[in-house]
């Protein structure tokens, strides 16, 4: 979980020099909030309009799209599993809705750059130390997962789907825990 809001962050970040194109002047605060809530919660605003004119904007699809790249690289997923990730990414976004807060707090504000620290609660990590123990448990059970005539590269493939689907399962025990 920490690894998709590092980059969000790093975006936000970004997001502040784009205030420099701004073509109206818009309140700061107002600004990154706009910016967040479309990144982050797929709220598109007027100040977002307003503040980033000069900029054509799809954050949300940006936001999907980080999302589900990042997991097709981390467990080496194909286009088989594109369905999943939509799933799975419409799981996560409409929890991460409900489950989070955010507050900026500008700390440095000069003509037309400001500094800007931005507060998310409500995130919880997502714990994968157990990984590959639980792929183990999850063979041995299953021992027809890998056979012997089972090249390397599709033993391989067999083990990163099981680690998306770890990853999945507990991703969604998360976002469960959070709406009791």
């Amino acid at each position: 979980m920490k690894k998709r809001i590092l980059p969000i962050l790093a975006v936000l970040s970004i997001s502040l020099t784009l205030l420099a194109g701004c073509t109206k002047k818009v309140d700061s605060e107002d600004a990154i909030s706009s910016y967040i809530k479309a990144y982050i919660y797929s709220e598109e605003t007027d100040t977002l309009q307003k503040a980033f004119a000069e900029k054509e904007m799809d954050l949300a699809k940006e936001d999907k799209e980080n999302f589900t790249t990042s997991l097709k690289e981390q467990f080496k997923l194909g286009a088989d599993y594109d369905k999943k990730l939509d799933d799975l990414y419409q799981v996560y976004q409409t929890n991460l809705k409900k489950n989070t807060k955010f507050s900026t707090k500008i700390l440095h504000e000069k003509s037309d750059k400001a500094t800007v620290e931005v507060t998310v609660a409500g995130l919880k990590e997502l714990n994968l130390d157990n990984l590959e123990e639980e792929i183990s448990q999850k063979i041995a059970a299953n021992p027809d997962l890998i056979k012997e005539d089972l090249s390397e590269e599709d033993a391989q493939k067999v083990i990163n789907q099981l680690a998306f689907d770890i990853y999945s399962e507990k991703l969604k025990q998360i976002l469960k825990q959070k709406n009791l």
